[in-house]
């Protein structure tokens, strides 16, 4: 058992940006930024699958973006997610995957390849996903599932039966908009007229990718970073 406290910090490069494995207590992350991981930014789990834990994960005010999945959240006791941005991750912005008590509530999630807010298992009907900015993504702004993940049909446990995960996310209050982009959009939607860096997001960037003519870096040192990633 142990907690830990992020903050200031820029975690990128490596296979998890920040992963909580079992028997964690207290994770706070404040002000920080996790970013071209290549899996999870953020993966909080308990390995053994129960909610009998004391984990309580706390993020905020931090830039999760350009991992394969933002946020994976799995047999968490208690979820605090606000004031972050979520962006540009190939994946899902925020993957919920076993939810409890949570509350996502203040953020701008936008650019994730797969959508921007996914929960499932909502056993106990206190998850909260309230005043997001929900943005354009080539998928859904926020899905709520019985499916662990997808494939997983017939992995279903018996006891995380359709019936029992009928109680609905309370979703309160947010603002999305261009969501469910087909492909065909896709260089339109990477270009708005902020002119924001394809990698960090930040306003105003002029430094024009030469091969496509279309997305634009604030630095040579953020189009280095995406270069895996915009091909």
């Amino acid at each position: 058992q142990g907690s830990m406290f992020l903050e200031d910090c820029h975690l990128y490069d490596n296979s998890n940006g920040v992963l909580v494995w079992r028997n964690a207590v207290n994770v706070t992350i404040r002000g920080s930024t996790i970013s071209a991981n290549k899996k999870e930014g953020i993966h909080v789990v308990d390995a053994n699958e129960s909610y009998d834990n004391s984990t309580k994960f706390v993020l905020e005010n931090s830039h999760v973006h350009h991992n394969q999945i933002g946020l994976s959240l799995e047999w968490v006791r208690s979820v605090s997610i606000q004031n972050c941005k979520v962006f540009s991750n190939r994946s899902w912005g925020i993957y919920m995957r076993n939810s409890n008590v949570a509350s996502i509530r203040g953020n701008d999630v936008f650019r994730n390849d797969c959508g921007g807010i996914r929960v499932c298992f909502n056993r106990f009907g206190h998850t909260l996903v309230m005043q997001n900015l929900i943005h354009d993504h080539t998928g859904p702004d926020f899905i709520q599932t019985v499916l662990k993940s997808e494939g997983e049909q017939k992995m279903m446990p018996v006891k995380f039966n359709k019936e029992v995960n009928r109680v609905p996310v309370i979703v309160m209050d947010n603002l999305s908009y261009n969501n469910d982009l087909s492909y065909g959009s896709i260089a339109d939607w990477r270009t708005s007229t902020e002119r924001p860096c394809c990698f960090c997001n930040k306003k105003g960037a002029e430094n024009q990718c030469r091969r496509c003519n279309k997305v634009v870096y604030c630095h040579p040192r953020c189009q280095a970073n995406d270069e895996h990633n915009h091909k």
